[in-house]
């Protein structure tokens, strides 16, 4: 019985170790994170930089450092007030597969440093603990100037092969900024490419070379002078910072990276002056790309220019609204953010005259209907989808109506409805006819529709390219279907008393001729005149 309790307590002692490492990891659960025990710690700082320490990874002993700063500070009621909406540092502890989350706040001042533990409970850092992190590569962001400046070639952000950048740092130290660097893809530029820092450099030295042979070395300010159109080349960019009593930053940093140059895009545009009405042309010679292409105004002129290629060219036709108030308007074209040329465009209003649009009170009340506007609006939007992205028309428009026919009202001319007052601004010309008279198509182009509808009668819409299309309504009858191609002055109907009309002698026929670019209404007077001006 006695070899018996000798070999039980034996047995116990042989499990002593066990039990010592079980109460050690509970203890460990429950209690703040020991040096000894974490075998990771995750950073996350506030600007989002991330980083992780492992024993094996930890050669400037952080881990040690963290965890005796924890333990050296003091447990106070609460943190500053200011410091309760402020980004902090994020420390995950990782100790026997616990995870403990501590918060904490840093700024450039050591005294003013906290945390708050796993629990949520604030501490109060050691100075000499801040001062210590405050010099370490994980509390860069707190200082301004801490990233090394970033370089943009065009619209392209550059990294670096080669990065020498130094702020200043805790207590105005010189610190080098953790360095970053990478490869770059084939560039391309229309034109010279344009170099932006959003630190600007005291200096920046270019050297372009191909094929070991150099077609440029000196300063980025004198490289707009040259033309590699037609070179796939490499780049090769040195840009210095000196140093300044007056500033908190000093570097130099250098980039590689290949470039192909393309022949800079030109614009052009039709005139820099219009009036209501009028259509203007810009157009873009050496465009690739035409999405490329940006073209915005100052007022904005109300539409968002759409480039077709024709030819050698790209154009986008701009509608001058009759809703625009006269003045001067600002265009800025550049091509992927290069080859940027403005334009100014003065714009006046245009003569126009008020006629009373006198309707039968029992036609009005049938056929000016909320359902009837909004079947027309959603038919008219139609017209407008899949439309030729070539040019179709050519030279001059003709009216597409007979000479001698009288225009009863022109473009721009306010109709007042009499029958209960309503004013409508004109949106082409309306022609008025003592017989039936042919309507033709006012230039080349495809038919997109032929149909009827209760305000406009029957329609014929035609596509002429470039987004332009007209559309003819209160025809008498049709005579083409879509999907025909027709050419200027092809008969597509005859005029008629179809749709919403004004009371008219029982003889009088008429037609309505409109024009579109971008579902605005244009003049077709001036195109009638002198065609659709362009660069050629």
């Amino acid at each position: 019985m006695k070899k018996v309790y000798i070999v039980i307590i034996c047995a116990l002692f042989a499990f002593i170790p066990t039990y010592i490492a079980i109460a050690s990891f509970f203890s460990t659960q429950a209690q703040p994170v020991k040096q000894d025990t974490v075998d990771k710690l995750e950073i996350i700082a506030p600007n989002g930089i991330y980083s992780e320490i492992t024993r094996n990874n930890d050669t400037a002993g952080f881990i040690e450092f963290a965890v005796e700063m924890n333990e050296t500070a003091q447990k106070i009621l609460a943190l500053p007030d200011p410091l309760l909406d402020d980004p902090y540092f994020s420390f995950t502890y990782h100790s026997y597969g616990k995870s403990s989350e501590y918060k904490y706040y840093f700024t450039s001042h050591s005294p003013d440093a906290y945390f708050v533990d796993s629990t949520g409970l604030p501490y109060h850092i050691t100075k000499e603990s801040a001062e210590k992190f405050l010099k370490s590569k994980y509390a860069h962001c707190i200082f301004d100037y801490s990233s090394a400046p970033i370089m943009t070639v065009n619209t392209s952000v550059i990294a670096p092969n080669r990065s020498d950048w130094e702020f200043k740092g805790y207590n105005g130290e010189y610190t080098d900024a953790l360095s970053i660097t990478g490869s770059n893809d084939m560039l391309e530029t229309y034109g010279m490419p344009t170099i932006n820092f959003d630190i600007e450099p005291d200096t920046i030295s270019v050297k372009i070379y191909e094929n070991g042979n150099t077609l440029y070395d000196g300063y980025y300010s004198e490289l707009s002078n040259e033309d590699f159109s037609g070179h796939v080349a490499d780049a090769h960019v040195i840009a210095t910072w000196y140093d300044s009593a007056d500033r908190d930053y000093r570097g130099e940093i250098e980039y590689k990276f290949p470039i192909t140059f393309k022949k800079s895009p030109v614009f052009f545009i039709s005139s820099s002056s219009a009036i209501t009405g009028d259509l203007i042309t810009v157009s873009v010679l050496n465009s690739e790309n035409l999405s490329a292409i940006n073209l915005v105004s100052e007022p904005s002129l109300g539409v968002d220019p759409i480039f077709y290629n024709d030819g050698d060219y790209a154009r986008a036709l701009i509608p001058v609204s009759s809703a625009l108030i006269p003045g001067t308007y600002k265009l800025t074209a550049d091509y992927n953010g290069q080859s940027t040329t403005e334009f100014s465009i003065e714009i006046s209003g245009k003569y126009t005259a008020n006629y009373p649009y006198n309707v039968e009170d029992s036609v009005f009340a049938s056929q000016y209907t909320e359902a009837n506007i909004n079947s027309y609006q959603s038919l008219f939007k139609s017209f407008f989808n899949d439309l030729s992205e070539t040019k179709l028309f050519d030279g001059k428009f003709t009216s597409g109506l007979p000479s001698g026919t009288f225009e009863s009202a022109d473009y721009g001319d306010l109709l007042t409805i009499s029958a209960n007052d309503i004013p409508f601004e004109n949106p082409g010309v309306y022609y008025s006819c003592t017989k039936v008279s042919n309507v033709s198509a006012v230039n080349a182009g495809k038919v997109i529709y032929t149909g009827s509808d209760a305000l406009a009668g029957n329609i014929v819409a035609i596509d002429h390219g470039l987004g332009l299309v007209s559309v003819y309504k209160h025809l008498g009858s049709i005579s083409v279907k879509a999907g025909d191609s027709v050419l200027k002055g092809d008969l597509i109907g005859v005029s008629g008393r179809t749709g919403f009309m004004s009371k008219k002698s029982a003889h009088i026929t008429v037609a309505r001729v409109e024009l579109y670019a971008d579902m605005i209404p244009v003049d077709i007077d001036p195109l009638i005149e002198n065609g659709l001006e362009v660069t050629k």
